[in-house]
């Protein structure tokens, strides 16, 4: 059976179910736990998938922190991540406020021998998509209009109910073996912490002190 090695990491506010979808994914059956999951700025750890019968898939996942005071970010090495996964939470009113153009530039793209620059392969998961009524803060038709990603690079997904939390992952591989962008074809990163951060969490984070001196 073929393997890949795909080296994804979780990006996202505290709160949102960043560890409880990583938990899903290696443990189905384990129970979410009621209190909130506190990652210790990055847990790493792999997990394999299979894409087909024939076809397998190593993930290196790293788990970070909430990103409230935003430490964690300068922590987390992207330079060598094949892909991002973007987790915002369903019931974050704060999220309609935002104005998303994600763009990368050249110097945050991978390079693959036969295509060229590509753009870093990025999947936003709209975690707790289980929750119903005045509970859900933002409409799929929002989040569709705000996002600038094609609809398979949005997943709605639930940690709780364990909903599509393998086809998020299935998802960030996909699209690194099918585009060929890998972070070891291309030195670094530079500045996508900030792209990220500033695409997703604009608003959110504004709202905090202690995000302020990010984008100065």
């Amino acid at each position: 059976m073929a393997t890949d090695n795909v080296s994804v990491v979780l990006l996202g506010l505290g709160g949102v179910g960043k560890s409880c979808i990583c938990l899903k994914l290696t443990q189905p059956s384990q129970a979410i736990p009621h209190e909130h999951i506190i990652t210790p700025w990055t847990d790493t750890f792999q997990h394999r998938i299979y894409l087909r019968k024939d076809k397998s898939v190593l993930l290196d996942i790293d788990d970070t922190a909430g990103q409230e005071e935003m430490r964690a970010l300068s922590e987390v090495k992207l330079d060598n991540k094949d892909a991002v996964i973007l987790v915002l939470s369903l019931s974050d009113e704060s999220i309609r406020k935002c104005s998303w153009k994600p763009r990368l530039s050249p110097k945050n793209s991978r390079k693959s021998k036969d295509k060229g620059a590509l753009p870093l392969p990025i999947v936003v998961a709209c975690n707790k998509c289980d929750l119903s009524g005045n509970d859900i803060k933002i409409s799929r038709e929002t989040i569709s209009d705000k996002i600038r990603l094609p609809a398979n690079q949005i997943i709605y997904t639930s940690a709780k109910t364990n909903h599509n939390v393998q086809e998020l992952f299935k998802t960030a591989a996909e699209l690194v073996l099918n585009t060929g962008a890998r972070g070891s074809q291309n030195g670094c990163v530079q500045g996508l912490e900030k792209l990220v951060v500033r695409w997703l969490f604009e608003r959110a984070f504004f709202q905090s002190p202690t995000a302020r001196w990010w984008f100065s």
